[in-house]
């Protein structure tokens, strides 16, 4: 599985020069989730979508629901991240990411015996 996903991204990362301006909108997840508004913003623009106007209120009624949102938090075995990053490595770099070092799986091993992190605490309050 690992290694179709790196041969499409391979693949996409070649050609993506080709495909027409206006037709693609690379987003980072980071500023999504920091500004949804304006990326999306950016991304109708981008794209020529219409009525940007008229999708932002309710677009905006949405992400004030997620206020108290708290993202899953996971822990990884070194082992998955290796593999990971021997086989994707250049995809993360590509993106400007890094995989997580090990004081990032330390971080969460103590988050875990605070009771705050975990393999998924997906929850809204």
């Amino acid at each position: 599985m690992i290694a179709s996903y790196a041969d499409m991204t391979r693949r996409f990362l070649r050609h993506r020069s080709s495909i027409p301006k206006g037709n693609l909108v690379e987003v980072r997840f980071e500023d999504i989730e920091n500004d949804p508004l304006a990326c999306l913003e950016e991304i109708y623009a981008t794209l020529g979508l219409p009525d940007w106007d008229q999708a932002r209120g309710p677009i905006a009624d949405y992400v004030a629901t997620l206020g108290s949102y708290r993202k899953n938090r996971y822990r990884f075995d070194p082992t998955l991240i290796e593999t990971v990053d021997r086989e994707l490595g250049f995809a993360v770099r590509e993106w400007g990411y890094a995989a997580p070092g090990v004081e990032d799986l330390e971080a969460d091993s103590r988050l875990d015996e605070d009771g705050a992190g975990g393999t998924d605490t997906h929850e809204r309050t």
